[in-house]
């Protein structure tokens, strides 16, 4: 799994390990490594490069002895409008939302062709179908990622490969607090209020980033064996309305 260290990554391990899976993931640098109540095999690595990316798929490999389930977790989002977002932004979250996915799962396929219960799950976003207007370039981004799951379910269906999307709402998780903490304001109950209210949020709340990873969990189970295809929200109702 990439984007270990922290979040719905973090929260995703626990939730693997407490399912017996024996787990590996990497985290961009080792200086303040993410702990769990059981041993995690980690690798450093940057997902948005190709050759580590490999790199880490390789040497985890030889530590689990194999791999089942792969989770692409990275993709850190950037705002603007589509007409105000430079260059770069674009190319920023084209190798952020897509290249990632490319290169893991091109570095894990000759792995996954060998396991009993193969898994590819995405976590990607729900504005990839409904778009936010200061979100302009991570919307389009999402979507041509949503579009990217459907096409590798479709390729990889003739080897049993599951390959769904988790499509996430608003989460609570250290970016959200990093945006309280820019904020300006000393109460974080009252800001996230704010927030929910200006999103729109039906159950008028954030998601919890156990709630993300109990539904990665089930994907990567031995029950979700016929699903692939499915892009499925995790949102509170955010983006019906």
């Amino acid at each position: 799994m990439t984007g270990v260290s922290r979040g719905i990554g973090h929260a995703t391990v626990t939730k693997l390990l407490d399912d017996g899976f024996e787990v590996g993931g990497t985290i961009r640098n080792s200086s303040t490594p993410p702990s769990w109540s059981s041993s995690v095999h980690l690798e450093v690595a940057d997902a948005t490069i190709k050759t580590e990316t490999e790199a880490a798929i390789a040497q985890l490999v030889e530590k689990l002895g194999g791999l089942d389930v792969v989770v692409a977790n990275a993709g850190q989002g950037r705002s603007g409008g589509v007409l105000e977002s430079a260059d770069d932004a674009w190319f920023d979250q084209m190798r952020n939302k897509l290249a990632t996915v490319s290169y893991l799962v091109n570095a894990a396929l000759p792995h996954l062709k060998q396991s009993a219960n193969p898994r590819i799950i995405v976590v990607g976003g729900i504005t990839g179908n409904k778009p936010e207007i200061n979100q302009g370039v991570v919307s389009a981004t999402r979507a041509a990622q949503i579009n990217m799951v459907s096409n590798l379910a479709a390729e990889l269906a003739p080897f049993k490969i599951c390959v769904n999307a988790v499509l996430l709402g608003a989460i609570l998780t250290d970016r959200q607090r990093d945006k309280f903490a820019k904020s300006g304001s000393n109460d974080f109950d009252s800001w996230a209020a704010e927030e929910v209210k200006r999103r729109r949020i039906p159950f008028e709340r954030f998601g919890d980033a156990r709630e993300v990873a109990a539904l990665i969990g089930f994907l990567a189970s031995e029950s979700a064996g016929y699903i692939t295809g499915a892009m499925i929200p995790i949102a509170g109702g955010l983006g019906t309305t």
